[in-house]
Parts: C-alpha cells; sequence; structure tokens
C-alpha cells in the first residue's frame, strides 16, 4: 500500500487492508475499500449505478427517496423520480 507504506503478500490481503483501515475510502453501499477517492467514485458509478445522482455525483442507498427529499432537484410531472435525472440548469 503506497499510502501506508506497507507491503502484503496476496491482492486479497490488499483488499482486506483498504477495507478496514480509515485511511482509505470506502463504499458507503457495499463497504469496499479503495486505494484513493477516485478508484471509489469510478466504483460507485460503474458498479451502483442504479443508485448514483448525476447531479450530486454521489451514490444514495435509495435514489428515489433522495430525489423525493432533496430540495435542490427539481420535481419532474412527467418521469418516474427513479429515472428522471432533474433539469441542471433549472431550480426547485
Amino acid at each position: 500500500c503506497e499510502q501506508c507504506e506497507r507491503s502484503f503478500k496476496s491482492q486479497v490481503s490488499l483488499d482486506e487492508h483498504f477495507r478496514g483501515s480509515p485511511n482509505h475510502p470506502k463504499c458507503h453501499v457495499c463497504g469496499r475499500g479503495f486505494r484513493n477517492q477516485p478508484h471509489c467514485d469510478a466504483h460507485c458509478k460503474m458498479i451502483h449505478a442504479s443508485a448514483f445522482c448525476m447531479q450530486c455525483q454521489r451514490v444514495f442507498d435509495n435514489l428515489e427517496n433522495h430525489y423525493k427529499s432533496s430540495l435542490f432537484h427539481p420535481k419532474c410531472a412527467w418521469c418516474e423520480p427513479e429515472r428522471c435525472v432533474g433539469f441542471p440548469a433549472e431550480e426547485a
């Protein structure tokens, strides 16, 4: 691990280190640990795409609840909330 300056015998051991270390970002959906924040963000966009908010650039446990509770996302009268990406240029 470059950040912690520790060596591991296997990729599995390194992955366990990322998950257990407070020095590495973790996916708040599945708990997987990552070398750095860009790797964590890429994981969230690819693996948890259905819970990724394109406007906020964050992953939520429930995207529909996020849209309903967010004051910053305009509400769409035509779309289903979980499929609506909002109108980035408009205010709620």
